[in-house]
């Protein structure tokens, strides 16, 4: 619709009573008993009418606008009509307006007053009582906000600052290793250097002998020479080829020997190759520590939601933590019992493993909002549980008596695996599981055994056993592929088994990677990066995975 002009004089103040006619004229006077705006003409012929208005106390143009200080009066401009006041009232959209939205806008409403009329003992009023406590319950949480990000920003100074003593750490480590390898490279210069010293020595000291005998043997010669005895001079000049035959092959023999103790120095290809793949110092871990917890994370699980979020369980607060795709804390929800494992139902609920004791439930919390709980079932009591997954509509179950059960969503038991088709027991310590949506099978992690493949009818399809890289498997997750993320507790390695879940076992993640006991792992199937925690630890360390 568009827009009328106004024609009307711009003026501070309109006539109520033509108004409510959709007419504009400048108000005269004011009536604080009517709490009505008044132009000349209705004045004298709608209020002057009456006799009970002859007492009204009124108001004339001149003194209303110190009279917006006491009296109840519209002062606020419309933001689309600047020239015009809010000094209507509708209820069909509960909004204020100006008469020119009343006419653009509000043309159709039935429910349209004049401000001061409908403002008219608001102070008094409920709505006024819950609007204002309202604000202030907004307000304070603003202002928990505030604290908390004061809180946080005291936190990443802390943290930056202790980063930084941290990395002047590493350098001196660095510095103080490379200076103990220029020690050692010094010290064996010098060991090699004396030896060298003391063989050239030697030589002097050899060819000097041989020397003095060259020398005496020409001075005898000259000697025997001048007396005119050839028979001395005869055997001095045999005796002269002798010793220089000696002398000339000691000398060529020296030549090999000089190139052999030549002093050479290169610098260890190892270190160079080391420093030029080395990528930077150190690396950074995103802070998953909620800003109330009072104890060092311990993360069991991660659980990539459809949208691209996260949930962790962190047994050490009894949390369990709502990540955004960036891997920043969204918001967190706290148990009485510890989060162990967490998994996707649906886009709006997730199911959640909680065990205190020997107690054990399922609880399902709305990921779409504040992660409210929403249903929830008991397990058992005679045995604890490790991990669930979800698929087909079903729970699945890792219990330490050596089961695995599966529970429809309404918490009733649809069946248990125990053994296989041979009757042997299937698992001997199961802990985490996972539904691969990619080949529709459950994979499960065992202490005792290494991860063990079944499709959805409970049959072992296959078992990466454990290895001299696989030992205390923790952590399952899967990438597009279908290939399988695992973590090796007691070897620090992170590995992925292939499609046949091991027949092409690849350790990706070592120690030198910052993997220490690594406990959880997820693949980000948007970003292509592999998220994992290890044990204890209130970061997440993020890595790139081709």
């Amino acid at each position: 619709m568009s827009q009328r002009k106004n024609t009307s004089p711009i003026a501070e103040y309109w006539c109520t009573v033509c108004e409510k006619h959709n007419k504009r004229m400048e108000a005269v006077k004011y009536c604080h008993d009517c709490v009505t705006f008044f132009c000349f003409t209705c004045e004298k012929h709608v209020h002057n009418m009456l006799a009970i208005s002859s007492r009204h106390k009124m108001v004339e143009r001149k003194d209303m606008p110190s009279m917006a200080r006491t009296a109840s009066i519209p002062i606020t401009r419309c933001e689309r009509h600047t020239a015009e006041l809010l000094n209507m009232f509708c209820a069909d959209h509960d909004e204020i307006c100006c008469f020119l939205c009343k006419l653009d806008r509000h043309s159709d409403c039935n429910d349209i007053q004049h401000l001061p009329i409908v403002a008219k003992g608001i102070k008094l009023s409920p709505e006024y009582r819950d609007t204002m406590a309202a604000i202030q319950e907004a307000a304070g949480s603003a202002d928990q906000v505030i604290r908390e990000c004061q809180q946080l920003e005291a936190h990443v100074v802390k943290d930056a600052k202790s980063i930084a003593e941290i990395i002047d750490e590493c350098c001196e480590t660095l510095i103080g290793l490379i200076n103990d390898l220029k020690n050692e490279a010094k010290t064996e210069l010098a060991k090699r250097k004396d030896s060298v010293m003391e063989s050239i020595s030697a030589q002097i000291t050899d060819y000097s002998k041989h020397k003095a005998s060259l020398d005496a043997t020409i001075a005898a010669i000259k000697t025997f020479e001048e007396a005119f005895n050839e028979c001395q001079l005869f055997t001095d000049l045999k005796q002269g080829q002798k010793v220089a035959a000696a002398v000339q092959k000691i000398v060529s023999e020296r030549e090999t020997i000089a190139k052999y103790q030549t002093l050479e120095f290169t610098l260890s290809d190892e270190i160079q190759r080391l420093l030029r793949n080395c990528p930077s110092l150190g690396k950074f871990g995103l802070h998953i520590k909620d800003h109330d917890d009072k104890h060092v994370c311990n993360v069991t699980d991660i659980c990539q939601l459809t949208n691209g979020e996260f949930l962790l369980t962190d047994t050490s607060n009894k949390k369990v933590k709502h990540l955004d795709a960036k891997y920043q804390i969204r918001n967190s929800i706290q148990f009485a019992s510890k989060p162990l494992a967490a998994c996707e139902v649906d886009a709006s609920q997730a199911a959640i493993l909680l065990q205190e004791g020997r107690q054990s439930k399922v609880q399902f919390i709305d990921t779409k909002s504040s992660l409210a709980c929403l249903k929830s079932f008991p397990i058992g009591l005679n045995y604890t549980c490790s991990g669930l997954t979800f698929t087909a509509g079903e729970l699945y179950v890792t219990c330490t008596d050596h089961r695995l059960r599966v529970f429809s969503l309404d918490g009733k038991l649809q069946w248990t695996l125990q053994n296989d088709g041979h009757g042997r027991p299937m698992f001997k310590e199961p802990r985490n599981i996972l539904h691969n949506a990619e080949h529709q099978v459950i994979h499960v992690c065992d202490d005792h055994i290494g991860v063990v493949t079944l499709d959805l009818e409970g049959f072992v399809v296959n078992t990466a056993k454990l290895q001299k890289s696989l030992k205390c498997p923790r952590g399952l997750s899967t990438d597009l592929q279908g290939g399988v993320f695992v973590c090796s507790l007691e070897t620090d390695a992170v590995l992925r088994l292939g499609p046949e879940n091991g027949s092409q076992a690849r350790v990706l993640l070592r120690h030198i990677d910052g993997i220490q006991k690594p406990c959880a792992v997820c693949y980000d199937k948007n970003r292509k990066k592999l998220l994992v925690v290890n044990q204890k630890s209130d970061t997440i360390n993020v890595f790139s995975v081709h």
